[in-house]
């Protein structure tokens, strides 16, 4: 992870699994501190598919809290942004 930040230019590195199980979907994601190599922040969600956007906007909300960033109004909107009607989606916007 260490190698990976000084590559990157970063402090933090996100990193997580998904699995799939029918309708339903288990998101498992931690905040790594590349300086030391621990997990600062982790979290595993548990919804139906059709809950993956909020996920995503729960994960990038809580990561910015725990990174203590402050948001631009754009970026505030994106993370607020409801998620498109066809699951389809999801292929094209992760």
């Amino acid at each position: 992870m260490r190698e990976i930040g000084q590559q990157l230019g970063v402090a933090h590195v996100v990193t997580g699994t998904v699995q799939r199980s029918g309708n339903l979907v288990r998101v498992n994601a931690q905040l790594i501190d590349v300086r030391t190599n621990r997990a600062v922040w982790a979290q595993t969600y548990d919804r139906d598919l059709v809950d993956l956007f909020a996920i995503e906007s729960e994960i990038a909300k809580a990561i910015a809290e725990q990174l203590q960033a402050k948001l631009l109004p754009r970026e505030e909107n994106a993370i607020e942004r409801p998620p498109p009607s066809d699951i389809s989606a999801v292929n094209r916007r992760w």
